[in-house]
Parts: C-alpha cells; sequence; structure tokens
C-alpha cells in the first residue's frame, strides 16, 4: 500500500510537496528534454519537427488543463483541479520526451519529420479525446446491470426477490448522476434497497455535502426498506448523513426481515480494518438466527473467505469501484482491496457449506482527496439481483 500513499500524497494541493515528489521524475524529463532538443536543432530536419512537438504537446496540455478546471463550474465533479494539472504537467512532458527521443534515433529526412509529427499530433488528440470521456462522460454514465441468483434455501414457487446495490456514493455535490440515479430505482421498483458504504467523500464533509447526501437518502425508498452499512470513509458520521431519511444503518448487528414471505437476515458489519471487522463477523454470526436466509453487508469484498466458511447465502459488497480506471481484456488497475483484481467487479461464486455468492458493484462516485474524478472503463453502476428458488 505504500505505492498508493505515494499516489494520493501526489496528489497534494501543496505545489511545493508535489514538485518534491515529483522532482525523481522531474529532473531527468527537464534534462532529456534539453539533450534532446540540443541534438535536433542542429539537424536540419530536425527543426521543424521541434516546432511541431512543441506545438502540439502546449495546445494539448493547455486544452487539458481548461478541461479540468471546468469540471466543477459545469457540476460534474469537485475536486481539486490544481494538484492533477500538475501532475498530468508531468506526464505531457514525459510525452514529449518519448516524441523527441524517437525523433533523435528515427529521423533522417524532413519527410520523416512530417510523418512523425502527424503521428504524435494524432495521438495527443486522441489521449484528450479519451480523457474528456473518462473526466466527462462515464462517471455520468449510470449503468443498470441485471444478474439473478438461484438459491436451494428458496421453497418452490417462491415470488422473486428484487435486491438493489448500491455503494460509493462518495458524495460531494448533487450532480447529475444522483438525480438518475432516484430516477431508476423508481423505475425499477426494487423490493429492497442496499446501500454498502462510502457516502460521502473523504475531503468533502462539510454541511453542504452532507445536506445533498441527506437529500439523496431522503429519495430512495423500497416496499420493503433501505438498509445501509458505513464504509472506511463515513467514520462515525454516518448516523447524522442518514437522519430524516428512511435509510436504516446497520452497525454491526443483524436485522431480520420478510419478504414476500422469505425471511431474511441481513449483517451489516462497519468497515474499520481488516482484523476488527473479520472479528465483528465472528462475533455476530454467532446470534444470527438460524431459519431464512443469511446475507451479508460489508463495504469491501475481504471479507469474502470468511463468508463462505460462515455459511451466509450472499455477500453485498462495493469499495473497488470496479478498478475506477480499467483497461479493455485486461480490467482493473487496482482495487484497494486485499484481494487486489480478484473480486474486482460482479458476480463470484465463494464456495462454502452454503454456497456463497458475492456480488462487487463499481459504485457510483469517485475517489477523493485531490485525486483525478475519472472513471475509465468502469461505468457508475446500479446492481439489481433478483433471487429465484433453485429448479
Amino acid at each position: 500500500m505504500a505505492g498508493l500513499g505515494y499516489v494520493f500524497s501526489i496528489f497534494s494541493n501543496d505545489i511545493l510537496v508535489q514538485l518534491t515528489l515529483l522532482s525523481p521524475f522531474l529532473i531527468p524529463a527537464i534534462g532529456l528534454l534539453i539533450l534532446c532538443l540540443r541534438i535536433l536543432i542542429r539537424r536540419k530536419a530536425g527543426r521543424r519537427l521541434v516546432g511541431s512537438l512543441l506545438l502540439t504537446t502546449i495546445a494539448t496540455y493547455l486544452v487539458f488543463v481548461i478541461m479540468a478546471a471546468l469540471l466543477a463550474p459545469t457540476g460534474t465533479s469537485y475536486g481539486s483541479a490544481q494538484p492533477v494539472v500538475v501532475v498530468f504537467g508531468l506526464i505531457y512532458l514525459l510525452l514529449l520526451d518519448f516524441g523527441l527521443i524517437t525523433a533523435v534515433f528515427g529521423l533522417k529526412t524532413s519527410g520523416q519529420g512530417r510523418k512523425l509529427a502527424v503521428i504524435y499530433g494524432l495521438a495527443h488528440f486522441a489521449t484528450l479525446g479519451l480523457l474528456a470521456y473518462a473526466f466527462y462522460i462515464e462517471p455520468l454514465w449510470l449503468e443498470v446491470t441485471q444478474t439473478e441468483v438461484a438459491l436451494a434455501k428458496l421453497p418452490p414457487g417462491t415470488p422473486a426477490l428484487k435486491i438493489a446495490l448500491i455503494s460509493d456514493i462518495h458524495m460531494e455535490r448533487w450532480t447529475r448522476r444522483e438525480s438518475e440515479v432516484v430516477q431508476k430505482f423508481e423505475q425499477l421498483k426494487p423490493d429492497l434497497i442496499i446501500i454498502a458504504g462510502d457516502h460521502i467523500n473523504i475531503d468533502h464533509r462539510e454541511a453542504r455535502a452532507i445536506e445533498d447526501l441527506s437529500r439523496f437518502f431522503a429519495a430512495l425508498h423500497a416496499q420493503d426498506g433501505v438498509y445501509a452499512v458505513a464504509g472506511g470513509v463515513d467514520g462515525y458520521d454516518a448516523p447524522r448523513m442518514l437522519a430524516g431519511s428512511a435509510v436504516r444503518l446497520i452497525e454491526d448487528e443483524t436485522v431480520s426481515l420478510t419478504v414476500k414471505g422469505v425471511k431474511l437476515n441481513l449483517v451489516g458489519i462497519h468497515n474499520r480494518d481488516f482484523e476488527s471487522d473479520a472479528l465483528a463477523l465472528s462475533e455476530l454470526d454467532q446470534s444470527v438466527p438460524s431459519d431464512g436466509l443469511k446475507f451479508l453487508i460489508y463495504h469491501s469484498p475481504d471479507l469474502a473467505s470468511e463468508a463462505a466458511r460462515a455459511g451466509y447465502d450472499f455477500y453485498f459488497a462495493g469499495h473497488t469501484h470496479g478498478g475506477q480506471i480499467a483497461l479493455p481484456f485486461f480490467g482493473a488497475i487496482f482495487t484497494a482491496s486485499k484481494y487486489g483484481r480478484t473480486y474486482a467487479a460482479g458476480q463470484y461464486k465463494l464456495g462454502g457449506p452454503a454456497n456463497t455468492n458475492l456480488y462487487v458493484t463499481r459504485g457510483l462516485g469517485m475517489e477523493g482527496m485531490n485525486t483525478p474524478r475519472a472513471r475509465l472503463f468502469a461505468r457508475p453502476e446500479i446492481s439489481v439481483i433478483t433471487f429465484k428458488p433453485k429448479d
């Protein structure tokens, strides 16, 4: 996790801190830039190319700066622009170095220079388009996923139980995404809504964000109730955030209810740290009623082994954001789970005496602090799990 700590540190609001942490990359990048420029300027075929590469890099970087600065004014997301602009400044510098190195070793004629300038320009504009998509489009492009789970414990003829799962709201301000979530729930009409923690962003625990979060919770309704657990960033503010809404906070306890004639035992664990949470689950498991379905709600998928051994029928989780940044054919780059990418997003069969199933939702919001508010190939998600009797 040391690497993750460094990533969070470089996205600091203090430019001096940023430059100090980035200096092991920044100083060699600047040195390499100067060296390549000196070599290319001496070549007749390289002078015009240098101008093209510099102009393309500066122009696309300035467009990116404007794009980052407009996120909050347009109501898209509310992270700080300055830390992102500085870190991406280094990235653009490294891209320029790569282009110049390619020219140093590959440029022979002016014709090759023009070709390289065109390729470099197209690559930059394609990258800019991808960044625009990641910052402005995907974070607000909500997806509803439908999953069916057959449970042997459900008697034949039992009506389907439709449970909607959301997580990682990471509220900063009300956006178009929150409005769409409320609208989707009105259309889906789930029997139950489960919220798996991280309700507010860690750097937005101010009155306005809590007010918008309370408004969001107040707008959520389901026929048999809305239930939530606290995530790692919620601390002990969760009861205050939920005040005035119909959302029931499950805080290291079991809530038993009947949905369509089926008894559900919802076990909710507050996410603090793995050791404490595993112990809380073990202690709480002793008192869970033996009749009915046994469902675990916990922010992270990190209790997967414990849930399977304890015989839970289903485990609802979030936390990973589906990586938040993922790659085609590879998936999540990083998940902040002790299992790494094993339980990045979606449904998993864990085994155990109850043949436990786990569903990890990608969540709605984005990581806090001063990190980029971006999603790439990991759209915000409402997960609808429909439970049916096993044939």
